[in-house]
């Protein structure tokens, strides 16, 4: 028995080196998909130490008390009792049990909206009150810092709040949505430390009260340096930058503000020229000697003692992020699994053309006397070998794909993951590469047992018998079997391997057949136009179209996962993009709570420079009495609300709108809506002060029957009855900004006092600033740029992105290798066909020019598959959805199916530059 391994061994390690380059390509398949599994199980690592890793530095103390109530009579997972009409009593008496007990303490927030719901902070008697109750209930020294209460979440976001823009005189550049954090520096952070760029600790630089340091992307934005002299929107007093700090310090997934816009750091000390009160909005503990069964006592305690506070203890900050490592672990673990499996059809491909040049020593070999199951063996072992170098190659490719890749994971995370190599990757990729590549050269080495001795008699016979239908259904039973367990291993699930396992092959089959009866459709029906060259190219799909379909699979699951993925986020930039741009009628957004700040901010406006128009716009709620149809018919509302219920619509839809209504001054600013033939027009300036609407249609409008001319009657904020004629049906725009409601010429309201009332406004960019800077002295106003929701919202989207691009990317990749691996067997095989070609004439470039039209032909059918399904999926999603037409990205799925067509070019140009230059002669003498 080992002398027949040592002889397996050794021819297999020969016919390696004697067919080089096939064996170079298998190995650089193998190498791919190992790589993929090494470099994101390696990256998955790194993201699990690092949310794992110091709990403390995290949560920035063993517990953590946020200035919120904790609902803890309510179970969010009972529907039934949240949405229950005691909710808000509940969460008022809890509210009431916290400010009684002295902890946190409230104030009427009245400067931005008055009636807005109080804020709440832990005064000085709520600290005293942790301490004593720390003081009396552990066992240990404890130590406090404070985060103090400089602004909310909701001024930081639109410009408004205290701080919250920066100026710089030198640069003349502005930030604006930064978080401002007020800190006592002398102990802020209690764990780990926190330094500027040029090594000095906080409590090193905060000489003065007036001394900032910033965040590294708030001192991009501003190109500042060490020195440099800010402003502070709302402060009188200047700002010397004494440090500038990574902004990973405070960003990451609980605080995007900080990661997007950025964040500064002041002392306490600053407390007056912010002109704030002694508030805490964050207070963070550490024990002396902490331990998990300590820090489980303690949180038990503070839920007895402190039930409606909330806080986080380390013990809870780590479940969250071993739950975000986990599904991280698991999503990564699968993908570079599935991208193993792609990889390995390029060892499915390799096996077969090595057997079917090896027929004849086949043969002479089962003439000497070896069986069938001993031939099999044969081949086996040379995949084994060729998965053990593929893996090894691949676990140091690896390595280098993790140093690159780990910036979209940081994106991903918003915080920095230090480099690092371990060895449970790589141990999981040489294990996990070298059985699935003997696995899946199993298949092939079926038909190598089954070549019969007579071939030496016809050694230009090369043709191999089949294995037979029934022997190949086991031999695929027993890969599906390997395969479910090398799985299990890795994922740790039986049930869910053998699910990956058998949907990976239910979906290579799907996409194996379409891509067959793509190619078989384009090679036999698709136009030559006379073209000789691309004749002779169809033909060649058409006749390796089973080859071609099984290599494209590869190249379709990776563009498809990219192509969805990337399709998904440009739709979601151009839905954006519109809201930005048309469909709001302006670039800035100004909300008030009543009429009551409207002549101040009219004021402002009328003396602000920059500003190319405005418009008013004021919500009344309506009631529908009745509609009076063109002909003279009158329907009551409960008769429309009857005719709606017929026609499948819903009646709180239509009641909806209407307590939505919009008065707009016209015709300035009105939304950028569209109307087809037959439903009227938009708002004109001869409309001005005439009851008029416009309504926008949806499934409740249709089902309604309106129609343009009809009288609808109303009742306005319980006040008034207005009928309004009819004179537009808008269809729904392409972004549904609150959603859309019906809009009428506001002189039609006269007398009615509006619930809530903004402003449209068209600026320029470089005047929102000043604008900005005028409107934060008037209260109870909310401003937003809809270039900051952009800004936002695409940031968001990149974050979250950011890792499946990665994951896809990396299945694209390996599709690549897949398409070079068969292209290059495919030109092996055909070297006596091209210096056939390249006896009667045919010059190098143009047998190039044949193989790479083959080879794009393909490439464009594979992007045809994959970017065809993820771009059907995507209409699919967006059906139902307002101009939907308008926002899904052709243009990009265009893109990525030329996409396809490079990756396949190059992979083709990559081998076959050598094939058509080789010459004829040598080709002929040895073939």
């Amino acid at each position: 028995m080992l002398e027949k391994f040592r002889f397996y061994i050794k021819h297999s390690i020969n016919d390696l080196r004697v067919n080089g380059q096939r064996t170079f390509f298998a190995i650089l398949c193998i190498a791919a998909g190992v790589a993929a599994i090494v470099s994101l199980q390696t990256l998955s690592v790194m993201i699990q130490d690092t949310l794992t890793g110091n709990l403390r530095e995290t949560n920035k103390g063993d517990i953590r008390f946020d200035n919120d109530i904790r609902l803890r009579d309510i179970s969010f997972d009972n529907p039934e009792e949240f949405n229950s009409s005691d909710f808000q009593d509940i969460v008022a008496s809890i509210e009431k049990e916290a400010v009684d007990s002295g902890v946190l303490e409230e104030i009427a927030d009245t400067s931005f909206f008055p009636g807005a719901p109080t804020t709440k902070y832990f005064g000085v008697r709520g600290r005293e009150i942790l301490a004593e109750w720390a003081d009396a209930n552990i066992d240990q020294p404890v130590t406090f810092t404070y985060l103090y209460q400089v602004t909310d979440a909701i001024r930081v976001f639109t410009g408004l709040g205290a701080g919250t823009v920066l100026d710089l005189g030198r640069t003349e550049l502005q930030s604006s949505q930064v978080t401002p954090f007020m800190i006592d520096s002398a102990n802020y952070p209690l764990v780990g430390e926190i330094r500027s760029n040029d090594g000095k600790s906080l409590d090193e630089l905060f000489p003065t009260p007036n001394s900032v340091v910033i965040s590294q992307n708030v001192a991009d934005n501003l190109q500042a340096q060490v020195g440099d002299t800010v402003r502070l929107s709302g402060i009188d007093t200047d700002f010397t930058i004494t440090g500038i700090v990574a902004t990973e310090k405070e960003a990451g997934l609980t605080n995007p503000f900080a990661g997007i816009f950025g964040f500064y750091y002041v002392d306490k000390s600053a407390m007056s020229l912010f002109g704030i009160e002694d508030r805490v909005e964050e207070v963070y503990m550490i024990l002396e000697n902490p331990n998990d069964e300590l820090i489980a006592e303690i949180s038990e305690k503070l839920e007895s003692d402190f039930g409606f506070l909330d806080f986080n203890t380390t013990l809870d900050v780590a479940e969250v992020n071993e739950q975000i490592a986990g599904v991280i672990n698991q999503l990564v673990t699968v993908m570079g699994l599935i991208s193993l499996l792609l990889g390995s059809i390029g060892i499915v491909n390799t096996m077969q053309v090595v057997v079917r040049r090896r027929t004849l020593e086949v043969a002479v070999l089962k003439t000497l006397g070896l069986q069938a199951n001993q031939v099999t063996m044969l081949f086996l072992v040379q995949a084994f070998i060729m998965g053990i170098l593929g893996s090894l190659f691949g676990i140091l490719l690896g390595w280098g794909m993790t140093f690159f890749i780990r910036g979209s994971a940081e994106t991903f995370l918003g915080q920095s993951l230090p480099f690092r190599i371990t060895p449970t990757p790589a141990i999981t990729g040489l294990i996990v590469g070298t059985l699935v590549t003997t696995v899946f050269g199993f298949l092939p080495t079926l038909s190598a047992g089954q070549v019969r001795p007579g071939i030496v008699l016809r050694p230009n016979d090369d043709i191999l018998p089949r294995t037979g239908l029934l022997r190949s259904f086991g031999a695929l039973l027993i890969v599906v079997f390997a395969l479910t367990l090398i799985a299990a291993g890795i994922l740790g699930n039986l049930s869910a391997a053998f699910g990956v396992v058998s949907g990976t092959f239910f979906a290579a089959g799907f996409f194996y057949l379409l891509l067959l009866l793509l190619l078989w459709i384009i090679g036999k029906f698709f136009p030559s136009f006379g073209w000789v060259d691309l004749r002779l190219s169809l033909k060649a799909v058409l006749v390796g179209r089973r080859r071609g379909a099984f290599t494209l699979l590869a190249l379709v699951v990776g563009v498809f996962s990219l192509s969805l993925i990337t399709l998904l986020a440009d739709s979601v930039n151009r839905v954006i993009s519109d809201l930005t741009s048309t469909g709001i009628g302006g670039n800035v957004i100004i909300q008030m709570a009543g009429a009551g700040a409207s002549e101040r901010v009219e004021t402002i406006l009328k003396d602000q420079t920059g500003v190319n128009s405005y418009t008013l716009t004021r919500t009344f709620p309506m009631e529908l009495i009745s509609v009076t149809k063109v002909d003279g018919t009158v329907q009551t509302a409960d008769e429309i609300n009857s005719i709606i219920i017929s026609n499948s619509g819903n009646i709180n839809a239509l009641d909806n709108l209407f307590q939505r209504t919009s008065g707009r001054d016209v015709p300035n600013n009105l939304p950028n809506v569209t109307f087809n033939a037959g439903n009227g027009r938009q708002l004109t300036a001869e409309d001005a002060g005439q009851a008029v609407i416009v309504m926008p249609r949806n499934e409740s409008v249709d089902a309604s029957g309106l129609a343009v001319g009809d009288v609808i009657t109303v009742r306005v904020a319980d006040t008034k009855e207005i009928s309004f004629t009819l004179v537009g049906l808008s269809e729904p725009p392409t972004v549904v900004t609150d959603p859309p409601a019906p809009y009428a010429p506001v002189g039609a309201f006269e007398g009615v006092q509006p619930i809530s009332v903004g402003v449209i406004v068209d600026i320029e960019e470089e005047n929102v600033p000043d604008l900005r800077s005028s409107l934060s002295k008037v209260g109870g106003v909310f401003m937003l740029e809809t270039k900051v929701l952009n800004t936002f919202i695409n940031a968001i989207l990149g974050q979250i992105t950011a890792f499946p691009i990665l994951v896809a990317t990396l299945s694209l990749i390996v599709g690549g290798v897949v398409i070079a691996n068969s292209v290059a067997l495919s030109t092996i095989e055909r070297r006596k066909e091209i210096a056939v070609m390249k006896t009667v004439g045919v010059h190098r470039e143009r047998v190039l020019g044949m193989l790479l039209l083959e080879n794009a032909i393909m490439g464009f059918v594979g992007g045809l598959l994959g970017v065809g399904i993820g771009l059907i999926g995507l209409v699919i999603s967006l059906q139902g959805f307002p101009g939907a037409s308008s926002i899904i990205p052709y243009g990009t799925a265009l893109l990525l199916m030329l996409m396809c067509v490079a990756i396949a070019l190059v992979a083709a140009v990559t081998t076959a530059w050598g094939a058509s230059g080789e010459k004829p002669l040598n080709v002929l003498r040895y073939e």
